[in-house]
């Protein structure tokens, strides 16, 4: 199977030789196919998502409660110098309306095929803990710095 990078490049190359023969015509639907493909492919990478990422998945997520419609993630998590990967739903029960700041409310984690659910302290987000869109590597787990994000 190729390398997800492998194919953006292509498309980009690709891109490029349809410019290069459509030279007088600005716009081509093969460039638009080439150019929506690598966006859904740089998508699919996986990254660490900011705080406000997360917020919006949780708010989403506990919305959802009785859907089938979920979204899942991979919760990396930072203990005695070891990291642990699980796939995820997150929930977040803050609401703009309460006297409480946001850092005040915990996001709460439920491991798939688990009846486990776990709290995740809010301002520890990028200290010891943190979530990626979609299941990294280990190579990009270490290359990835733990902050604040």
């Amino acid at each position: 199977m190729n390398d997800v990078k492998n194919v953006i490049r292509g498309l980009e190359d690709t891109m490029k030789a349809i410019r290069m023969l459509n030279r007088y015509v600005p716009y081509s639907y093969s460039d638009q196919a080439c150019a929506e493909a690598i966006l859904l492919l740089e998508g699919s990478l996986p990254k660490i998502l900011t705080l406000e990422a997360v917020k919006g998945i949780g708010t989403r997520e506990s919305r959802r409660v009785e859907s089938a419609d979920v979204e899942p993630v991979w919760l990396e998590r930072l203990e005695d110098d070891l990291s642990n990967l699980s796939m995820v739903l997150v929930s977040w029960w803050y609401c703009d309306f309460m006297d409480q700041s946001e850092d005040e409310f915990d996001f709460i984690v439920k491991y798939f095929g688990t009846d486990f659910d776990d709290t995740l302290d809010y301002n520890s987000y990028g200290k010891t803990w943190r979530i990626w869109n979609n299941k990294p590597t280990e190579e990009q787990r270490k290359a990835a710095e733990w902050s604040v994000l």
